[in-house]
Formats: C-alpha cells, sequence, structure tokens
C-alpha cells in the first residue's frame, strides 16, 4: 500500500501547494521577463509541511508496525470521519433535497394525478350517462324530444312576451 499512497500523496501536496504560489510574472504592472519574488505565504504552509513529513517519519523509524493514526490521539476519529463532511453534507444537502424530492412527488400524486384521474372519472360518468339517455327505448326518446320542443316553445313565449 505504500506505493499507491505516495502516488497520490505526493501530487496531492504539490497541487495544494501551488494554491499559494504567487504568478510567475506580473503582466500588468513589471516590466517584461521581471520575475516576482516567492511570498511568505509559500514558506508557512512549506515549513508545516516539513515538520509532519519529519515527524511521521520519525515515528514510522521508531516501531514500523505501531499505527500512525494512534499519534493523531484524540483528532484520530475526526481525521478518520474526513473532518464530519460526510455530516455536514447530509444535513446541508441530502436532507433538504431529499424533503423537496419528497413534496414535489406528493404534490404530483395527489395534484397532478387527482386531476388526470378525476377528470378520467368525470368523462366516464358523462360519457356514461349520455350512453344512456342515448339507448333509451322509443317511447322515452319521444318523450324526451317532445319535452325539448316544450321547453324551446316556452323560451319562445317568454322571450317574445317580453318583447
Amino acid at each position: 500500500m505504500r506505493v499507491p499512497v505516495l502516488l497520490l500523496a505526493v501530487p496531492a501536496a504539490l497541487l495544494g501547494l501551488a494554491a499559494f504560489l504567487p504568478p510567475v510574472t506580473d503582466r500588468l504592472g513589471a516590466p517584461e521577463g521581471e520575475l516576482t519574488h516567492v511570498g511568505p505565504a509559500l514558506l508557512l504552509p512549506l515549513a508545516l509541511l516539513a515538520v509532519g513529513v519529519a515527524l511521521a517519519w520519525a515515528g514510522w523509524r521508531r516501531d514500523r508496525a505501531a499505527d500512525p493514526a494512534r499519534a493523531l490521539g484524540p483528532l484520530g476519529p475526526v481525521f478518520a470521519a474526513g473532518f464530519m463532511l460526510d455530516d455536514v453534507q447530509r444535513a446541508l444537502v441530502v436532507r433538504p433535497v431529499t424533503a423537496l424530492a419528497r413534496l414535489a412527488r406528493a404534490a404530483d400524486e395527489r395534484v397532478v394525478d387527482g386531476a388526470v384521474e378525476g377528470t378520467g372519472r368525470g368523462a366516464q360518468g358523462l360519457g356514461g350517462a349520455l350512453a344512456g339517455l342515448h339507448r333509451a327505448a322509443l317511447p322515452r326518446a319521444a318523450v324526451g324530444v317532445l319535452a325539448g320542443a316544450l321547453l324551446i316553445g316556452l323560451a319562445a313565449v317568454l322571450i317574445g312576451g317580453a318583447a
């Protein structure tokens, strides 16, 4: 496991240090080709890196079979849990998004599905009622036609009498 860890750790450390590097040339104000100085902001991370590497190396040299995580002491669980970032992400992202998804699903099931199913039931009920009237026997159909004619005549008399 030493080789894969080193293959991952070395580039990660170098890329992390690259964030503290100042720009190589200042194209806006410095004359062409003039290099800017390496700032003190780079010295602190490098010093901390060197101290950490020296301490880890010394601990490993004393007892090669020991677990290096024991040197972290009470901070071991915090490092093992990834600085509790999973808990933070769960609280700030996962739970709110899950709650929003539940709300959207409930709205879809109650409002959208309810409207679609209600419209379907209404159309079936109206179609069934009209189909029942359409299949009426001849005497009922004749009564329906006469009742309609009577209503139209009554409407004509009422409208004509008012004018």
